[in-house]
């Protein structure tokens, strides 16, 4: 089944600009026509492409979380885990938090598009960093379901294992 790109709900506005839109496209494109094997039952990270800036010292992430659930999600928290192939560098772990507000509803098979501000130490200029460049995990995942036919923000929390 495709996956489907989107942007949380809180960016739903920036999709008016037709460099997001086309980004968007690009995205699910690229991630449809890839041969991914996702994780069943679980939210999968995929890191797409970081470009990483030595003044700021950090990494511009361009990454996605795949619903592979059998529920949809409202909240989304965890901490992504990042490392590079070719070169000497380490990147700090980043947490993620995604509230409802933030993040709306993300189906199954579907993938939140999020760019994310990683601190780096060890690399000596800026670079642009591909796929293949760096390999990622989402660890100490907590999602939260919504609860269908009672309290319309009634809500079930669970961690992956």
């Amino acid at each position: 089944m495709p996956i489907k790109v989107k942007v949380a709900k809180a960016h739903e506005h920036m999709l008016e600009d037709p460099e997001i839109r086309q980004e968007l496209e690009s995205v699910d494109k690229v991630i449809n026509g890839a041969d991914i094997e996702y994780t069943e039952d679980a939210v999968n990270f995929v890191f797409l492409q970081g470009s990483y800036d030595h003044i700021e010292r950090y990494m511009e992430t361009v990454c996605l979380f795949v619903n592979k659930l059998d529920k949809p999600i409202i909240e989304l928290y965890g901490d992504v885990i990042l490392g590079f192939n070719s070169v000497q560098a380490q990147a700090a772990t980043a947490t993620v938090e995604f509230d409802e507000e933030f993040l709306g509803t993300i189906d199954r098979d579907e993938a939140l598009l999020v760019h994310i501000n990683i601190p780096v130490k060890g690399l000596k200029a800026n670079r642009i960093f591909e796929s293949d460049e760096v390999f990622g995990s989402f660890e100490n995942v907590r999602v939260t379901f919504p609860i269908f036919g009672g309290d319309d923000d009634a809500a079930e929390s669970v961690e992956e294992q």
